[in-house]
């Protein structure tokens, strides 16, 4: 084939993430049982100083429309069938 080195190394590293994602399976099996409370995904270590308050003014602007639509349709509704 024309890429097969490329092919090959993209079994290799499929082959080591499965190995590796064995291997924290083991490692959270083991932990359970010998009754480890550790924390397995803290957020702290995936979010960056202002990710938390970008999240939250992305949530906002997202659902306050969409509940501003949902609650005028409501009303439109009870406004047509009651009057």
């Amino acid at each position: 084939m024309i890429f097969d080195k490329k092919y090959e190394r993209a079994l290799e590293l499929e082959k080591e993430k499965k190995q590796l994602s064995r291997e924290k399976m083991s490692d959270v099996q083991s932990g359970l049982e010998t009754g480890d409370d550790r924390d397995e995904d803290d957020l702290s270590e995936h979010l960056e100083k202002g990710d938390l308050p970008a999240m939250l003014i992305a949530a906002v602007i997202t659902f306050i429309p969409i509940g501003i639509i949902v609650l005028l349709a409501i009303c439109a509704f009870a406004y047509f069938i009651l009057f």
